[in-house]
């Protein structure tokens, strides 16, 4: 339940910084109308190439976006390791702490061995609590790059798809976003999906080329 809140997050994140993507064309320009299928949900749709305006329904494009699968799960396996980690330093801290406390109250160790023991266990808790904190930033920074890199390919893609300008405006539809009806006809998140996923795979092949050569 808690990697699934965690994958719902980063989309959501990955959603909300997609926002609208703009591409405006000469509103002059003549366009020759095509039409591609592709399945809008639960049924199958002809899309309007020739719209003015068509969106990109970015939860489903994410979610079903191979490249953001993997990427994510490393991700998520990262903070893992980072949680397992972090749970194994301070469960040891305590029970270092609890033992030194216990031969104390037992007159097991002298009151300036003590008072020693604890100097030092504080210096590791400020050291554990700089760690956390730095790890912390780390997994940061790997989501917002990953949030970028995401980013960046869709808008790649999408610029790819409508680079002889067939539609002046491109936009996301997501849940609470704030268009509230659009046409099944307008809908391009399939064929954009299509196209993301073909470059995972070539990206792929090309990977296995190199490491046969």
């Amino acid at each position: 339940m808690k990697e699934t809140m965690k994958k719902v997050s980063l989309i959501l994140n990955i959603i909300l910084l997609s926002a609208v993507i703009l591409l405006y064309v000469d509103r002059f320009a003549k366009k020759t109308p095509k039409k591609d299928k592709v399945n809008n949900n639960t049924s199958e749709a002809i899309v309007e190439d020739n719209a003015d305006v068509v969106y990109i329904q970015m939860d489903s494009l994410i979610s079903g976006y191979d490249l953001y699968n993997v990427l994510s799960l490393e991700l998520m396996d990262k903070q893992k390791e980072f949680e397992t980690q972090l749970n194994s330093k301070m469960l040891s801290y305590q029970n270092r702490t609890m033992k030194l406390q216990s031969d104390y109250e037992k007159h097991v160790i002298t009151s300036a061995n003590y008072q020693k023991k604890g100097e030092a266990l504080m210096m590791e808790q400020q050291q554990i609590a700089m760690w956390r904190e730095q790890k912390g930033m780390e997994l940061m920074e790997d989501e917002q790059n990953l949030t970028l890199r995401i980013l960046d390919s869709i808008i790649n893609v999408v610029n790819e798809y409508n680079r002889d300008e067939q539609h002046k405006l491109i936009i996301n539809n997501s849940f609470g976003g704030v268009l509230l009806y659009a046409g099944g006809s307008l809908n391009i998140t399939d064929t954009i999906l299509v196209g993301l996923n073909s470059k995972v795979e070539q990206a792929k092949l090309l990977t296995s080329k190199d490491e046969n050569n």
